[in-house]
């Protein structure tokens, strides 16, 4: 073995890139010698991060060594930023250069824009410099760069010239022409601007940005605060910080990496879809500026920008003339048009756009038409892929309110007269439609057969609705909005001599899809998820019951009871029944295994494999451990046989790192450390694939911190607390991720509690306290919601109490008595409200021990001011 590392080596080990062996040598012999250690500090030291997060970054060294790095990293950086005034803004003014820095007009996320003052030639400028996160980040420093490079070889009035661009030691920056008259974001500050001054304003930019594209230049950027306004009210454009040469392959944007302003950003950008980014971007984000313009606020705002983000991709602008009244029918035209989802559906270039200002302001009729209702539902589902591929007109499947009156009121009409009214139908209201379907149905011989033909369009969406987009976790609201459409026209169709054994079947189909999606979010009313699923969960499987009742042998019923009794097992797991979980696990398992004796299909056995996975676990935390083994490795054992079967991988490869996870826990509640991590390295291994493969899948994603959590948890149970706290920070970043791309989930933020608790329970055993207390009382706060809002789910009482009893310790310790006491207080008043509310009385033997702990703290306070 070698003496020491290369600088090479090290660096991988501290960006965590080389393999788990390679990483625990390294950390052994990092233990012992001294030149290595200085070695680290140093590469840490010299990080092109900030401060505070190169002494981050140190925590990621283990080993005893490291336990005063630290703060040897924090003193050699405060060193560092002592001497380096480049860390701090420089007090203006200040000189660099040639240039005197007079006072800051602006910031955005690539850099800092003083107004400095060019001795040599004693003018004023606009100076940008690259902010100091950036230096050191060869994409930024080269995005920089770029800026530059496009905008000094365009030439145009519209455009802000370049002057210059340079570098004075460690400071890179440009200088460009002065515009005294401020930007249009400032000068949209007092509200929205007369249509036609905004018509002119925008024909201005465009013109501007046209030119940029015939030199093969596009912005990509583009918004009020990028738009300078001279003195005479002429737009200027300014800030070529995102540029892209049309031709170049060399794009130096990060695969995936979203650049630009969330509020005025194409689809295709915000997705992070570089390679659709074209001319057509830039005349996405003028209709946004023209938008904002004409109604005083953004297309698209959201609390945050992953919001938004979310929102340019998924949802339609409000129309502008419903915010401003007296904004032209054209101008709102031409505006929709340049924000149109698609590309293709937007003007073809920057010069039609031009052509069509110049038809508004001299009022000749523009080009362009509204869009239709037709239009805009069809480019909605468009837009949403599970929808589409349900196979059915576009309009049916979206105007679920009308199906029937499109089918049955269009009867009467010849072919050619439905063609020319067909756009008056859409917009009929339901119950004039429905009115229409009666009287067409009354008169029409076709009736019966229209009939059949919406029931099975019904049939085919279920289908969709509980398999396609079932898998998408962003599209749930549009599900449950769906489903319950669907359950309104089974409602309307079923006294129209359809089978009542095919409308129940449907009707339950329905029911057990709004379960699924009620166990993810809070409904309408405020009421808990598990709350409103445990309701639909029982109506569905008691409709599934009558319909076997009568059709013993109907395949479709038996296993749609199955998932439906699976499904209602894990609700009956999250609130803390157990033994009610364990009953419907039974239950779906007994009808599965007689399913696949008899059919022998690949996806009745990867159900059954997810049965005996859920049966085993539910076992295992009742304490039957040796048939829970059993289970788990049948489970194992099947899934190993489907890896090579028809089945989409996709499926499979989750279900068997997610049973290989709780092999984990199996081997972990059996004191097998050894065996458990094992089994917990495998899984963590295979999701992390998974979750690199599949971003935004949000239970891949909620797994692989799921596999961080209980690596923390059994490395604690070692006794090594701070590489278990290690596991909790990563567990806790993706838990964090989670819940903001799906804040009303309150599953989602039900892990994320754990992830509190454990951060919580290690740092109180690391003795480091206030750490301790930030994470409990962030904890608290979720249960204290969830418990509000599901006040008869058990475990969420529990789990509560769990986290007041752990901040009643940490007070304790901190010999803060008073809060303790109010931290036991609380802890009774959960458990008194959860049995008056629910007559469980499971909670009732924690009182004593509860009241004693009370009893101690009000003593201890007592004591403590007495010694005073």
């Amino acid at each position: 073995m070698k003496t020491c590392f290369t600088l090479q080596e090290l660096r991988h080990f501290l960006e965590g890139c080389l393999p788990e062996d390679s990483t625990i040598q390294m950390e052994k012999h990092l233990e012992q010698c001294s030149h290595c250690q200085q070695q680290v500090e140093r590469l840490l030291a010299d990080s092109p991060l900030f401060p505070e997060e190169a002494v981050s970054e140190a925590s990621t060294v283990n080993g005893k060594w490291n336990e005063g790095l630290r703060d040897r990293l924090s003193d050699q950086v405060q060193e560092i930023v002592k001497t380096n005034p480049l860390n701090e803004r420089p007090a203006l003014p200040f000189r660099l250069g040639e240039y005197q820095l007079l006072e800051i007009l602006g910031e955005g996320g690539m850099g800092i824009v003083y107004q400095a003052r060019q001795g040599r030639l004693n003018r004023l400028v606009a100076l940008k410099m690259i902010r100091r996160s950036r230096i050191g980040k060869r994409s930024q420093i080269r995005r920089f760069s770029v800026e530059a490079e496009a905008a000094a070889s365009l030439d145009h009035p519209g455009i802000v010239p370049i002057f210059d661009v340079g570098e004075v030691g460690p400071y890179l920056f440009y200088t460009m022409q002065f515009v005294c008259g401020g930007t249009l974001a400032q000068k949209l500050k007092s509200g929205p601007l007369p249509p036609t001054e905004a018509a002119r304003i925008l024909l201005e930019i465009a013109k501007a940005i046209q030119f940029a594209h015939e030199h093969g230049v596009i912005h990509r950027d583009l918004k009020p605060s990028n738009i300078l306004i001279e003195s005479d009210g002429k737009p200027r454009v300014a800030d070529f910080g995102l540029a892209k040469q049309i031709h170049s392959e060399d794009d130096f944007t990060v695969s995936g990496e979203i650049l630009g302003t969330p509020s005025y950003m194409p689809p295709e950008q915000a997705q992070g879809q570089f390679s659709r980014v074209s001319v057509l971007s830039d005349l996405y984000a003028l209709g946004a500026i023209l938008y904002h313009m004409i109604t005083g606020q953004p297309p698209f705002q959201g609390s945050d920008p992953v919001q938004t983000l979310f929102k340019v991709v998924h949802h339609d602008p409000v129309e502008p003339r419903q915010l401003e009244a007296n904004i032209p029918a054209d101008l709102e035209t031409i505006t929709l048009k340049c924000l149109a989802k698609s590309p293709e559906s937007r003007y073809p270039s920057v010069a039609e756009l031009i052509k069509e200002l110049n038809r508004f302001l001299h009022g000749n009729p523009i080009h362009a038409r509204p869009m239709t209702y037709y239009e805009r539902t069809t480019r909605w589902l468009a837009r949403n892929p599970a929808l589409t591929s349900m196979g059915v007109s576009i309009v049916t499947v979206l105007l679920l309110g009308i199906i029937i009156s499109l089918y049955f009121g269009n009867l009467a009409y010849s072919r050619s007269k439905r063609l020319q009214v067909i756009n008056k139908e859409l917009i009929v209201t339901e119950a004039k439609a429905r009115a229409s379907a009666e009287q067409a149905l009354e008169q029409s011989k076709l009736a019966q057969e229209q009939t059949y033909a919406a029931m099975r369009i019904l049939e085919k969406m279920l289908f969709e609705l509980q398999n396609t987009i079932a898998m998408d976790p962003s599209a749930q609201e549009k599900r449950r909005v769906l489903l319950k459409s669907v359950l309104e026209e089974l409602d309307h169709i079923a006294s129209k001599n359809i089978a009542p054994e095919r409308i129940l079947l449907s009707q339950a189909t329905a029911t057990l899809g709004l379960a699924d999606v009620a166990n993810q979010a809070r409904n309408e009313s405020g009421q808990s998820g598990t709350t409103v699923s445990k309701k639909l969960y029982l109506e569905s499987i008691s409709m599934f019951e009558r319909l076997l009742g009568d059709f013993p042998d109907d395949e479709y019923a038996q296993e749609s009871l199955a998932v439906a009794k699976l499904s209602f097992g894990h609700t009956q797991r999250i609130a803390g029944d157990n033994q009610s979980s364990k009953k419907h696990f039974w239950d779906a398992h007994q009808l599965l295994k007689v399913l696949f004796e008899k059919t022998e299909e690949p996806r009745m056995s990867l159900l059954l494999a997810q049965t005996e996975t859920s049966y085993g676990e539910i076992l295992m935390y009742l304490g039957d451990r040796p048939e829970a083994k059993q289970f788990l490795d049948r489970s194992i054992k099947r899934l190993e046989g489907l890896l090579e079967s028809e089945i989409d991988p996709k499926t499979t490869d989750f279900e068997y790192a997610l049973v290989l996870r709780k092999l984990g826990d199996w081997y972990r509640f059996e004191k097998q450390y050894e065996e458990s991590k094992f089994y917990y390295l495998r899984a963590n291994h295979l999701f992390e694939r998974q979750a690199a493969d599949y971003p935004n899948d949000v239970l891949r994603q909620l797994e692989y911190g799921t596999t961080f959590e209980r690596l923390g948890v059994l490395t604690s149970l070692l006794k090594d607390h701070h590489a278990a706290r290690e596991y909790y920070i990563q567990d806790l970043q993706i838990l964090r991720q989670i819940v903001a791309s799906a804040p009303k989930n309150d599953e989602y933020r039900w892990h994320l509690s754990f992830s509190y608790q454990h951060m919580a329970d290690v740092n109180l055993k690391l003795n480091e306290l206030n750490l301790a207390m930030v994470s409990a009382r962030q904890g608290i706060e979720i249960r204290r919601k969830l418990v509000e809002i599901d006040p008869e789910n058990f475990r969420r009482h529990v789990k509560l109490i769990h986290m007041l009893k752990t901040q009643a310790t940490i007070y304790r310790k901190l010999s803060v008595f008073p809060q303790a006491a109010e931290c036991y207080r609380e802890c009774l008043e959960v458990t008194t409200k959860y049995e008056k509310h629910t007559g469980d009385q499971r909670l009732t033997k924690q009182k004593p021990w509860l009241e004693s702990q009370l009893t101690l703290c009000i003593a201890q306070d007592t004591d403590k001011i007495t010694n005073k």
